[in-house]
């Protein structure tokens, strides 16, 4: 069976739309796409596609006519706008739908357990639909990753010579994302990331490395003005890509993400992506993340050979030097290298027992090989070190490790943070400078492995240099094990020399963009649906029983919060509108104080809600997900608009009563002492006799004339502001609901 499966994966046409079967089992009941029938999920009697998901059983694999996940513009539909132009119609896969999912139109429930339902869902956008809604719903928005998906629209030219498409630059895809997966990394997870891959983008922007290597992707997009690349894989993956890309001239307008699947990803931890990332269901989200990634740029080094006995004393010229590899992140030669390598030989030999965790224990054991043989001792007496032609004595050592990155074997920090005096400046991967220290044995490496503020203490005494270029002069008449980023040989007598040879944008992590735009604010349109929504819950909670007002004062309180952000004019973020307005249906449709018509109100209008298309994808993640947020509450209590607490959470902390008109002369002391103002404007406050029912008539004369000036003055009168806009709030809400105050 697999072979026939692979047979049908071959003879798919380069732009094709066939798909790409695999035998799969599934807990829920599914339905066959050809026959309608039942699916047996556990006796693994169906096929499904790894790119459109499509199931069918294994009799009506080719019976099939359902076209796959579109790939060029020769077989998307399009629907043309009321300005003239061109947009991708929805693609739909009808059925299995999960019962639990909603119609973007009528927001009613979708799927079926019983049947293969007519409902359908889009295989570019993923919006759901009932086949009766999806009149007037034509056009596709591509979902939250348009913005890296490689529309097919953008696939237009084919090249007959070469049998490619190639892409044009689309506006409203600036860069597109192009995504290289090593299938076999990863304790061979590259599969599932492949597949997942192909679900949320462009299959024709998602290549296997294991099965063509990167030309055929670089092929498709190398006329694009601009676009990002990202590798799925270890550091080996990197360099492979990275040097068919400066082949086709590519680097200058690229950025290079990683995503760290193999086993020792130096780089991938540099740029703040972790060392290593095995949920495929997160792809979606990584996508987001790389978007607004950061770009920083990495200096990269071409490992420079001459095999022989140098004959003059510049050790010859540029031209007599072969490029053997380039440099991404460290080169090692003598020690680490020799385990390398042994490494790499036993892996060759046992590529079945390999793995992540397998592969470190290969490595221990080697190191510890290594310890007792100490085949590279004095390694001195047999290269010769020149930093920026200036040449350095060695001590006795066993290896010499020149670093780009501050990583080292899966993260150690072997060079360290601290400049160590005026000889060296912090390291940096794009300073155009490389860093040289020297392994005097297996039981540094080992420490430095297992305690992490021990390298930099150790490494500081073995530094060697910092330069710019560095030439090794190999002696004698036996080759000595190298290494460059994992990859290692054994090089023979001669010479090797190191130097610059270009930098590429790399796509580093960056956190805070991630949070500006998880904490995206709201349009006013949005604030004043999610207003009318609060009004109407705080109607309902009005409506229940003395006991339920009580049992509910906790939601009533996160509403009134809402409704003070709003009315303050500081609006809320998406992140806290989402997990906020959920927490309180819940308790709401929960509570046996709220009768049942005001239930199914509440759920109608929250509904409603899901006409703004932001909120409806949050709120399908938080029901599938349900992410820990212990600090949502405090975050919603304390909005970003001061360095004090929010008025509601100020008052409940002070002890005093909702309704400012009840204040006494006690309590607007206090209020005024907790304020940020000096002891003297809090003591005229409080000497002219000021009670709440005068605060909320206040103005900015009135404090001028009590002798209040300068910053305290204006911090009084936004505190005041504030309690008379709660004031208002609450008269509006009595009128209305009959809300006690």
């Amino acid at each position: 069976m697999e072979d026939w499966i692979e047979s049908i994966k071959s003879a798919i046409p380069d732009g094709g739309a066939s798909h790409t079967w695999y035998i799969t089992s599934h807990g829920k009941p599914m339905f066959c796409n050809v026959c309608e029938h039942h699916l047996n999920g556990l006796k693994q009697k169906a096929l499904s596609c790894e790119v459109c998901k499509i199931r069918v059983h294994r009799s009506c694999a080719t019976q099939c006519m359902q076209e796959c996940k579109w790939r060029t513009i020769e077989q998307v539909k399009v629907v043309e706008s009321k300005n003239g132009e061109t947009h991708q119609q929805h693609q739909w896969l009808v059925g299995n739908i999960p019962v639990n999912s909603k119609c973007a139109a009528c927001k009613k429930a979708c799927g079926s357990i019983l049947r293969l339902s007519e409902d359908r869902r889009c295989l570019w956008c993923r919006d759901i639909y009932h086949a009766q809604c999806i009149g007037g719903h034509l056009r596709c928005s591509f979902g939250l990753n348009s913005n890296s998906i490689l529309k097919p629209l953008a696939l237009s030219e084919y090249d007959k010579e070469e049998d490619v498409w190639r892409a044009r630059t689309c506006p409203k895809t600036p860069k597109p994302m192009l995504v290289f997966v090593n299938s076999k990394s990863g304790d061979n997870k590259g599969v599932q990331f492949l597949r997942r891959f192909r679900q949320h983008l462009n299959p024709k922007q998602v290549y296997d490395l294991m099965r063509a290597g990167p030309l055929p992707g670089l092929n498709v997009f190398k006329r694009l003005e601009n676009f990002q690349v990202l590798i799925c894989g270890g550091d080996g993956s990197i360099s492979w890509v990275l040097s068919e890309m400066d082949r086709l001239g590519l680097t200058p307008k690229t950025q290079v993400g990683v995503l760290p699947l193999g086993t020792g990803n130096d780089l991938s931890q540099v740029l703040g992506w972790g060392d290593v990332f095995n949920d495929d269901a997160k792809v979606p989200t990584l996508l987001e993340q790389y978007a607004c990634a950061k770009t920083k740029m990495l200096d990269r080094w071409s490992i420079m050979v001459y095999e022989d006995k140098p004959h003059l004393k510049s050790f010859l010229g540029l031209n007599d030097f072969n490029e053997r590899y380039v440099m991404n992140n460290y080169f090692g030669i003598g020690l680490d290298a020799k385990i390398v390598l042994d490494f790499h030989h036993y892996r060759d030999k046992n590529q079945k027992n390999c793995g992540r965790n397998l592969n470190k224990l290969s490595m221990t054991r080697f190191s510890a090989k290594e310890l007792l043989k100490q085949s590279h001792k004095k390694l001195n007496k047999k290269i010769r070190l020149f930093c920026d032609d200036k040449e350095i004595n060695l001590p006795d050592l066993q290896g010499v490790l020149v670093l780009n990155i501050p990583s080292y074997a899966a993260g150690i920090n072997f060079w360290g943070d601290q400049s160590g005096g005026t000889s060296f400046v912090t390291p940096s991967f794009s300073d155009r400078m490389i860093e040289v220290i020297g392994i005097f044995g297996v039981m540094q490496l080992g420490m430095s492995q297992a305690f992490l503020g021990l390298p930099q203490r150790v490494s500081q005494r073995h530094r060697i240099a910092q330069c710019s270029t560095l030439k090794i002069v190999i002696g004698g008449n036996e080759p000595i094990p190298v290494q460059v980023d994992g990859e290692a040989w054994m090089q023979n007598p001669g010479v090797i020399k190191i130097e610059h040879k270009n930098r590429v944008q790399m796509l580093a992590r960056d956190v805070n963009a991630e949070l500006i735009m998880s904490e995206t604010a709201l349009t006013i349109e949005e604030i004043n649906s999610f207003a009318r929504f609060a009004s109407e819950m705080l109607i309902c909670i009005a409506s229940s029983d003395e006991f339920g007002r009580d049992e509910l004062s906790p939601e009533k309180d996160k509403i009134d919060d809402f409704l003070d952000c709003i009315q303050i004019s500081k609006l809320p973020i998406r992140y806290d509108v989402t997990d906020t307005l959920i927490e309180v249906v819940d308790s709401l449709c929960s509570s046996p104080s709220i009768a049942r018509d005001r239930k199914d109100h509440i759920r109608s209008k929250f509904e409603k809600l899901g006409e703004i298309s932001w909120f409806r994808i949050s709120v399908e993640r938080h029901n599938i997900s349900k992410p820990p947020r212990p600090n949502m509450i405090s975050r919603f209590l304390h909005p970003k608009r001061s360095n004090r607490d929010s008025l509601y959470n100020n008052m409940y902390r002070l002890d005093l009563p909702y309704d400012v008109r009840t204040w006494d002369e006690d309590a607007v002391r206090t209020w005024a002492e907790s304020l940020k103002i000096s002891k003297q404007s809090a003591k005229k406050i409080s000497e002219n006799h000021v009670l709440g029912s005068d605060l909320i008539h206040f103005d900015f004369k009135d404090l001028k004339q009590m002798g209040i000036s300068g910053e305290d003055l204006r911090r009084l009168s936004d505190e005041i502001n504030e309690l008379q806009r709660l004031h208002q709030r609450q008269m509006k809400s009595k009128s209305t609901s009959d809300l006690p105050s």
